[in-house]
């Protein structure tokens, strides 16, 4: 089974409120992309399909985020952060990259972007806007907001359905 970013999916209900008929319900839907300049399996909030406890998984993330002097990261997927990841298990996670590879993920999301078949959707984390916008344009108007930080090049956009807005 391939992993899939967290997906969260709200069906407003309607109906009638003192016997007046109400609107049809709208589908909000929200979907973390994961940036393509973040999706590695090496990242160790992935490392697929390794089994690790939640006590491994929290030393390795430590051992990520820890710094030199320099600012510089001590550890690495490399150096299995520190040894906490045995060679044949970096092995194992790098023959499962592939599937995180944007060109594995990117037809995976529209086909699952269009499943949902959502009114509204938060599409975060994404960084191939104008691409989605062009692919989902026969349903969807769009707008995009880039995350302020100056070296991402990712952000947020909202897509609405145009049949109903």
């Amino acid at each position: 089974l391939l992993p899939c970013p967290a997906l969260l999916v709200v069906l407003l209900v309607a109906g009638t409120v003192d016997g007046a008929l109400q609107p049809p319900p709208i589908r909000v839907a929200q979907y973390n992309v994961l940036a393509s300049y973040a999706g590695h399996n090496r990242e160790p909030w992935f490392l697929h399909p390794l089994q690790l406890s939640e006590e491994a998984r929290k030393d390795i993330l430590a051992r990520y985020y820890e710094k030199d002097s320099d600012g510089r990261f001590r550890f690495t997927f490399a150096d299995g952060y520190g040894g906490l990841l045995l060679e044949d298990e970096r092995d194992l996670v790098e023959a499962n990259d592939e599937h995180f590879r944007w060109s594995a993920r990117r037809p995976r999301l529209l086909e699952q972007i269009r499943s949902m078949k959502a009114d509204i959707l938060s599409l975060v984390e994404l960084d191939h806007f104008f691409d989605f916008r062009e692919n989902l344009s026969d349903t969807y108007e769009a707008a995009f907001t880039k995350r302020p930080r100056a070296l991402s090049s990712d952000g947020c956009s909202i897509f609405w359905r145009k049949q109903r807005f």
